[in-house]
């Protein structure tokens, strides 16, 4: 699908960033001329995160995420670029009218991406369900005791133990292999060839929550392979494994009816469950739950039940679950099952009816910690009894809903039989120790880092020099078209001296002549590089702070035509001088090294031509200030 330049615009400025935000973002307060809260893209315990309602567009400070409402959506749902302009025109009552032309210039280069998943589930479905009686991969599932229409329903597949099957299947439609590779469907060793990552395993592919192929997990079928039994596809532009829920497609609207999620850690319990009729069932995805997992279920439920095995290891995983839930205000509860059952093994032999009542004695997470807790410390020691007690208490910190944790800290001293100042006072020295830690890991306030790249390879260049291009950049980010030409009509990309620097004019040049304006929705969609998307991200959203002669440049202080035109010219001239002052010391350097006079003479009447230009340049300057 495909969409016209002209209606992205048209989407874009019907919708107001900071609505679609703040649904994802309950922090996100004013401040200032923009809004902030705590990032949805990492733990974020101090709000590093600001959206700019006067750009369109916002910015993490500490990961570095940045974009326009387009991006927003892409990152926080992890779809396609097309699918979420298809969610921004929904909630802003447009309707889409879709063009099929690979030609259109909001192709999306992630359909790319999604197409060869899409193809390699194909593949893989066909290798499983073809020749069924000598298939392992079908062998093993229907030991596992999956019917067909499971094995159809999360279209799982098979990978041969053939080495490029895979390769050769992808590579016969056309598709390029090193994609491939970055999807991690297929590797490539020293010598350059490809061959099949996932062979002889069976596959499980992931979706995202709209239902693409988006990875896979490949379950190993040898009891005496080395590697590990299952293998997950690597993070990729379409996948990020912190923002993706197993089985979540399935299960979404099933959790919105029951009002409830069962959180469990494997694929096969999932489907298990699913396919004995529980089916409001999640999983992670090769990594620990997060808090973008947390985030994400908030949006479908305030209710999880979670559902770990019953080794040490699944308890671990519960208790390492509690933090991003509270942090979120979840409701949790804990079901527990037999010692040595998990969820697949327990629904496939005592059925629906016994999960259920499993579910309906789950107990509260206070609870599942009192058990767990004084199952390893059995004895009434004092010592051991404390710590307990503040390992209980930890998670509480982070609990936005004051009256619970009152609630629960109570819950705690009768447990205990303790009086409850004691532990109110105890508890506070642990919030006050969270803040802390919270406090410690605030980014630093100041001028940041130039760019490594950039001072790497053009040590000599100075920091005016690097001030002075930013401060023209940006401005042509606050100004009126006049004197956006003005500047236009003055400067060359080439008298830019960072690479970056030059690359983003270039693009502002581009957008001007196009629009008539540079809106930076419009420019960020000009770059698909992330460092080029960040560099302009920052100095629309002022990070990197203008000067107060600048300042007199923007909008709102421009009532004196002639003296914001002056002062632009004095600085585009600021900006050319330091350039030439750049290959000037360049010239001096090479002199030191000439091969012979006649190369020395040439280099030294350079020198007297740029002198020249430097003369010119500064009478100008003094001219212009009345010197």
């Amino acid at each position: 699908m495909k969409l016209t330049n002209e209606k992205i615009e048209e989407i874009r400025a019907a919708i107001n960033i900071v609505d679609i935000v703040s649904g994802y973002v309950p922090t996100l307060r004013k401040r200032g001329a923009n809004y902030t809260g705590l990032c949805p893209f990492h733990q974020d315990t101090h709000p590093s995160f600001s959206v700019s309602a006067q750009k369109q567009i916002f910015k993490c400070f500490a990961c570095q995420e940045s974009g326009d409402v387009f991006k927003f959506i892409m990152k926080i749902k992890n779809v396609s670029f097309i699918e979420a302009v298809k969610e921004v025109a929904d909630e802003a009552g447009i309707i889409l009218e879709f063009r099929e032309s690979r030609s259109e210039e909001y192709y999306d280069e992630n359909e790319k991406l999604y197409d060869i998943n899409e193809s390699a589930a194909e593949f893989y479905s066909a290798s499983l369900i073809s020749n069924p009686e000598e298939n392992p991969g079908f062998t093993y599932l229907k030991k596992r005791r999956l019917k067909k229409e499971m094995i159809n329903h999360f279209r799982l597949g098979y990978s041969s133990t053939a080495k490029k099957a895979l390769y050769k299947y992808l590579t016969a439609k056309g598709y390029d292999p090193e994609i491939a590779v970055t999807l991690g469907l297929l590797g490539k060793d020293t010598s350059g060839e490809y061959y099949d990552k996932l062979p002889g395993r069976v596959i499980f592919p992931i979706f995202s929550t709209n239902g693409r192929v988006i990875a896979f997990a490949g379950r190993s079928l040898d009891p005496n392979v080395k590697a590990a039994k299952y293998i997950n596809s690597p993070e990729s532009p379409i996948y990020y494994k912190s923002n993706v829920l197993y089985g979540l497609f399935q299960a979404k609207e099933h959790i919105r009816s029951e009002e409830c999620v069962i959180l469990v850690e494997g694929y096969m319990d999932l489907i298990s469950l699913y396919q004995n009729n529980i089916r409001n069932v999640v999983a992670v995805s090769g990594t620990a739950f997060t808090e973008s997992h947390a985030r994400l279920i908030s949006r479908f439920t305030k209710n999880i039940y979670l559902l770990f095995d019953s080794d040490s290891a699944g308890i671990k995983g519960t208790l390492r679950s509690l933090d991003p839930l509270i942090k979120f205000g979840m409701n949790i509860r804990v079901i527990t099952l037999p010692e040595g059952e998990d969820p697949d093994s327990f629904v496939n032999n005592q059925g629906e009816k016994a999960f259920r009542d499993r579910i309906k004695n789950a107990v509260d997470f206070l609870e599942f910690q009192f058990s767990v807790y004084e199952r390893e410390s059995p004895e009434a020691d004092p010592f051991k009894v404390s710590e307990m007690i503040r390992r209980i208490l930890r998670p509480l910190t982070v609990m936005p809903d004051e009256l619970m944790r009152e609630s629960l800290i109570k819950s705690v001293a009768k447990k205990f039989d303790l009086r409850e100042s004691t532990l109110f006072r105890e508890f506070d020295k642990l919030l006050e120790q969270t803040q802390r830690e919270q406090t410690r890991r605030k980014l630093p306030e100041g001028e940041p880092q130039e760019e490594v790249k950039n001072k790497s390879s053009l040590p000599e260049i100075s920091k005016e020099s690097i001030i002075a291009e930013k401060e023209i950049l940006t401005l042509l980010l606050n100004s009126t078209p006049e004197v956006i030409e003005f500047v236009i009509d003055s400067l060359v990309a080439g008298e830019f001296q960072i690479a970056i620097h030059k690359k983003v004019y270039e693009k502002m040049r581009e957008v001007f002549h196009e629009y008539n304006e540079i809106s930076v929705p419009t420019l960020l969609s000009k770059f698909s590089d992330k460092e080029a998307i960040q560099f302009v991200t920052d100095i629309s959203i002022e990070k990197y702070s203008i000067s107060d002669r600048w300042r007199e440049l923007l909008p709102e202080k421009r009532n004196d035509r002639s003296a914001v035109l002056r002062n632009v010219m004095d600085a585009i001239r600021k900006l050319k001088l330091s350039k030439l002052e750049h290959s000037l010391k360049k010239l001096i350097a090479k002199t030191r090294s000439a091969a012979n006079d006649e190369e020395k003479a040439g280099i030294m009447m350079e020198i007297a031509e740029i002198n020249r230009n430097r003369a010119a340049i500064l009478t100008e300057m003094a001219e212009s200030r009345g010197e």
